[in-house]
């Protein structure tokens, strides 16, 4: 009897101890993730997004931003002219880009709902972004009436320079509402990307020069626009 209970207290000894070395593991992971500003949640989010996206309950989104603070976002571009209020954005002035820090997989959709043009030109909607100093590369979709009344796709090349023709345009609809609000989305996949005026596909353009990259918003030329949530989903 003595033998049984002395092997029963090795084997209770070893799990304690096999338990205190896989909570010492996980605390080391922890750490180490906290340290790269990577929280479980993200890591538990990204597994299931590659699995199953449309099963995990807080886990539908990358980015979800209601413009109460300007800590997730970097201009890239022009003169950071813009006021936060209510939760929403609003961007006035010359030419100004914007992009929101969070790393993106390779394809996604970005909804900003509403956007409104209060005056000026047009406003965009950047993806794929690569910041490079005080510039990018990537591109943009563009409500722009200063070209003559358009949805355009253009891309941006070394240093934020743009290519001269827009990769894809389309003529706006005649009643379309150039101050009133509208949900734009732009979902990208590989080399196609697809815009969308409040839920109806208005223009679609192609291009493989930049595979991966960040989302944000532009304004150009005198634009006074707001924004209202900025969403990164699945596509």
């Amino acid at each position: 009897m003595m033998k049984n209970h002395s092997l029963r207290s090795e084997k209770g000894q070893g799990l304690i101890e096999y338990a205190l070395m896989i909570a010492l593991v996980v605390l080391v992971v922890v750490l180490a993730l906290s340290l790269t500003g990577t929280s479980l949640a993200d890591v538990y989010c990204n597994i299931v997004r590659q699995i199953a996206p449309d099963t995990a309950p807080g886990c539908s989104a990358y980015v979800e931003d209601e413009f109460i603070t300007m800590g997730d976002w970097i201009t890239v571009y022009g003169k950071a002219d813009w006021s936060i209020n209510d939760g929403e954005i609003e961007m006035r002035g010359g030419d100004q880009r914007i992009i929101n820090t969070a790393e993106l997989p390779d394809d996604y959709r970005v909804t900003v709902n509403p956007a409104v043009l209060e005056g000026g030109p047009g406003y965009g909607i950047l993806f794929r972004q690569t910041p490079n100093g005080t510039s990018y590369s990537g591109y943009s979709f563009q409500v722009d009436k200063g070209l003559g009344n358009k949805f355009a796709f253009r891309r941006y090349d070394k240093n934020g320079v743009e290519l001269g023709a827009p990769l894809a345009v389309v003529n706006t609809p005649g009643k379309f509402d150039w101050q009133g609000p509208h949900k734009v989305e732009v979902e990208v996949r590989g080399s196609t990307f697809k815009a969308y005026i409040d839920g109806t596909l208005v223009l679609t353009a192609t291009d493989s020069t930049y595979p991966t990259g960040k989302a944000g918003l532009r304004t150009w030329h005198g634009t006074k626009a707001t924004f209202g949530s900025f969403t990164v989903s699945p596509p």
